[in-house]
């Protein structure tokens, strides 16, 4: 399984390296100036994208693990965002402490692409 993730921070830091344990999964994250150092994830097998496009493209998951809604909403829905690339069949994971309202929201504008 190819898994994509956005949000290398506390959380989501400690999230990647557990999905790279054992090797069952590959994973692909956006670098931006907000992650955690990413070394010890590139030496267990992690790959480095420098954009959302090439974070998604090839992932079964995508992870999203970042601040809250707002953040959410600017990373689905801005420009070269999520929702301009993503693929039918690529699940979306929010693990952001996001408000469900909002996430009901962002459900439905996807909705069109399951």
């Amino acid at each position: 399984m190819n898994i994509g993730m956005i949000g290398i921070g506390l959380m989501g830091h400690g999230i990647a390296s557990n999905i790279l344990k054992n090797n069952r999964y590959s994973l692909t994250f956006l670098t931006h100036a907000g992650n955690q150092p990413t070394r010890q994830l590139e030496e267990n097998g992690a790959k480095a994208a420098s954009s959302i496009e090439q974070t998604i493209a090839g992932a079964d998951v995508i992870i999203l693990c970042v601040t809250g809604a707002a953040q959410v909403e600017e990373i689905l829905f801005a420009e070269g965002g999520i929702f301009e690339h993503v693929k039918k069949g690529q699940m979306i994971v929010d693990c952001s402490t996001s408000m469900p309202e909002k996430t009901r929201e962002f459900a439905k504008k996807l909705a069109p692409l399951e």
